[in-house]
């Protein structure tokens, strides 16, 4: 099925057909459990639907999923943004979802 994913944060959004989910023609479908997604601005804001933005998944604590890139602190560090990992990926949320 459909899907998004980098190498930062796996697949953390998709159309996933065990769900029994409605899949909408062009969507990358919905967070899989355990992701807090959101399209950001470039001051890190949460945009309304229908806004093309950054997208980004909210980090935590004990995540340890990507801790950052082998012996690249600067780099890690630039995609650390007030609490969201934002590689510079664009997409915008539907209306409904």
């Amino acid at each position: 099925m459909d899907h998004y994913g980098e190498t930062e944060c796996g697949l953390p959004l998709g159309n996933f057909n065990g769900a029994g989910m409605v899949v909408k023609a062009g969507s990358m479908g919905l967070p899989a459990p355990g992701y807090q997604m959101a399209i950001l601005d470039e001051a890190v804001r949460e945009l309304p639907a229908g806004e093309v933005g950054l997208i980004g998944p909210k980090t935590a604590p004990d995540s340890l999923y990507w801790m950052g890139y082998w012996e690249a602190p600067a780099a890690s560090d630039a995609l650390r943004r007030r609490g969201w990992i934002c590689p510079g990926d664009l997409g915008r949320r539907d209306g409904d979802g």
